[in-house]
């Protein structure tokens, strides 16, 4: 690391993103590493969590990762279990489609489909993270990166105004589109 990199701040990841996907990442991470092996910092653009639903729904495989993460249950008691989905169309919605989702094909404890607001899902995962020790800064936007000749990332970060740069071994990109 050059003399000029010695000030900036060094974290293992960096999460730029505090949507479901990165805040399941962070919540793995800061578990996994939960001895302080893993330094991950969460920068989300917005001024902090979403009260908006882009997403409805939390499938099968999502329920068994949050069981494992711990958070399965309050998902469940917050949501509602979907058993079945009936599907409309044409001139006067005549029903085309009638679909079991509790008898789907596999090995899950989890029956269905969890309706879950996105807003609600991304409020379980965000506790949990502060319950772990994490957290997020709200507020603080990924300006754009550069690899170091040390096998770093640098982050140039914007919060309050305020440009500063952080160092990752890894960057993830969860901010979307």
């Amino acid at each position: 690391m050059s003399a000029a990199d010695e000030n900036k701040v060094v974290v293992d990841v960096l999460v730029a993103g505090a949507g479901p996907s990165g805040l399941l990442l962070a919540n793995e991470l800061v578990r996994r590493g939960a001895d302080g092996r893993i330094k991950v910092r969460v920068v989300d653009a917005a001024l902090g969590p979403s009260e908006h639903s882009k997403a409805l729904a939390v499938q099968l495989n999502s329920l068994e990762i949050f069981h494992d993460l711990g958070v399965a249950a309050r998902a469940l008691s917050e949501g509602k279990s979907l058993a079945s989905n009936t599907v409309f169309a044409g001139k006067g919605c005549k029903q085309e489609l009638k679909i079991k989702l509790d008898s789907l094909p596999g090995e899950s404890p989890f029956p269905g489909i969890l309706v879950l607001p996105q807003s609600r899902t991304e409020k379980i995962l965000l506790d949990n993270l502060k319950s772990l020790g994490g957290n997020v800064e709200y507020g603080t936007e990924l300006m754009g990166f550069s690899n170091t000749k040390d096998g770093l990332v640098e982050c140039r970060l914007r919060a309050e105004g305020r440009e500063f740069t952080v160092l990752a071994r890894y960057l993830v990109g969860t901010d979307g589109a």
